[in-house]
């Protein structure tokens, strides 16, 4: 660009070929610019910018990095159970942008962590009609379902789940936790089966069949779910708890 601009010169180029030049150089990216450091350039969007920094400009946001700073600063609150401040970041999140699931799905599980399900149900319900393939957005609605005991609609949520992601694990041992709370061992156990064949590891899934192996009066095949269960985790304590009571039994 210097080149030409002294070459420019020095043929005594018209001040019309000048203006062309001048009119280029902001989009060449100079040494002592750093990437992204202007926005704009005159009015049009600087083609040095990342893909992240040209969406958010284009979306008239005063600062290009806000809104996922707000979901970064919000997922470290949650993971550090700061649960009332990570629900102000992703409530902020939530009013930048509307239409981005993420900060309501955070909200939701907050709102059902902090023991306030009913808060979550309005806009999961209102969610899961307009993104009826998100199997998230079920999924979260089943447990706060779940929580406030209305188990026919949590079922149902948990279905839809599982039918557009098949093996959804949360969603089936939700699933199996209702069924075995309404006593119906024999889809507690579908549930279970289809869970435990994904991952043969999950300790939790093992303490549920354990349980409703208990109560089909299979004492061998609870004891072996429990133990199972223990083993993978020496803590669980619904595993822990129905060894117990299965000695119990024994002893009497």
């Amino acid at each position: 660009m210097v080149l030409a601009l002294n070459a420019g010169l020095s043929t005594g180029e018209s001040n019309e070929h000048m203006a062309r030049a001048l009119a280029i150089a902001p989009f060449l990216l100079p040494a002592n610019r750093k990437q992204g450091d202007r926005p704009y350039q005159g009015g049009v969007l600087d083609p040095y910018l990342t893909r992240w920094q040209r969406l958010k400009a284009n979306r008239g946001f005063a600062k290009p990095g806000d809104y996922r700073n707000l979901i970064r600063e919000g997922r470290a609150l949650f993971r550090n159970r700061q649960w009332e401040q990570a629900e102000e970041k992703f409530a902020e999140a939530a009013r930048k942008e509307q239409d981005d699931l993420t900060p309501w799905l955070y909200l939701a599980r907050i709102r059902i962590r902090t023991g306030r399900p009913g808060q979550a149900i309005p806009r999961l319900r209102q969610l899961s009609r307009e993104n009826p393939a998100q199997a998230e957005i079920h999924h979260y609605l089943g447990v706060a379902l779940e929580d406030v005991g209305e188990f026919d609609a949590a079922r149902k949520a948990f279905r839809l789940a599982l039918r557009e992601s098949p093996g959804f694990e949360d969603s089936l041992l939700h699933l199996s936790g209702i069924e075995i709370a309404e006593e119906r061992w024999e889809p507690a156990l579908i549930a279970l089966r289809k869970l435990l064949n994904r991952n043969p590891e999950h300790a939790q899934a093992w303490a549920y069949l354990g349980t409703v192996r208990s109560r089909q009066n299979d004492r061998k095949g609870a004891l072996d779910a429990f133990a199972r269960a223990l083993e993978l985790d020496p803590e669980n304590r619904d595993a822990r708890r129905g060894m117990a009571r299965l000695r119990s039994q024994r002893r009497q």
